[in-house]
């Protein structure tokens, strides 16, 4: 696996209170999978050798302001992410009666976003109290999600003993993730003691399959 870039970013400051940051990163990757012949020998003589390679551009756009004790932050990004190894060339069982080719078809996701936060802190006598709320939406494109696939006309893989059905990484097309934070920390100066908490919803959509993406609720 190999992997670079090259990155520019500047900061200005608008006035007192608010400062905007610009960032752009042009990225490469390449990734060489090569499969032994000692195992799933009806796989290996489609899967040999598997490579592939990205060049991919991403930018972002962000401004923070402070006003008293609080501060906003408002940023907007996109991005990438290429195939890793399990995306590209995951091969055997897997859990839920699965069983995982490789797809040399796959190609780089991307995505683009936007996310607000406002932070409070505020000294009371010996105590430090911080709150925090984000809240962020992102747009997918090409996502990465596993898809049930068929391997020499068949949908399953007979182990001898039970049916695991193939499935493999695909690009989806489209998808979107939302979701928001809240955080909150109060400390003592005096002794160190403090108390610190949060809660986080997140959720995810394959909007192609009108479905949840994986690993997301």
């Amino acid at each position: 696996f190999q992997h670079g870039g090259v990155y520019s970013g500047m900061i200005f400051n608008l006035n007192k209170k608010i400062i905007m940051s610009t960032g752009a990163r042009l990225s490469f990757s390449k990734l060489v999978a090569l499969f032994k012949n000692d195992i799933y020998n009806d796989f290996n003589e489609l899967f040999e050798n598997i490579e592939q390679q990205s060049l991919a551009p991403s930018a972002n756009l962000g401004f923070t302001a402070n006003k008293n004790d609080f501060r906003f932050r408002l940023n907007f990004a996109t991005g990438f992410r290429a195939p890793n190894l399990d995306d590209l060339a995951k091969l055997g069982e897997s859990s839920g009666y699965i069983f995982e080719i490789p797809n040399p078809n796959i190609k780089p996701e991307y995505i683009s976003g936007s996310d607000f936060e406002i932070n409070y802190q505020k000294s009371l006598g010996h105590y430090i109290s911080n709150f925090s709320l984000n809240t962020y939406y992102s747009y997918l494109f090409n996502s990465i999600v596993k898809s049930q696939a068929f391997f020499k006309d068949s949908s399953y893989h007979f182990d001898g003993q039970d049916n695991y059905y193939y499935y493999q990484k695909t690009n989806s097309g489209k998808g979107f993730i939302y979701g928001s934070s809240f955080e909150f920390n109060l400390k003592s100066t005096a002794n160190g003691f403090g108390i610190t908490g949060g809660v986080n919803y997140t959720k995810g959509v394959d909007a192609s399959n009108n479905e949840p993406f994986s690993g997301i609720p």
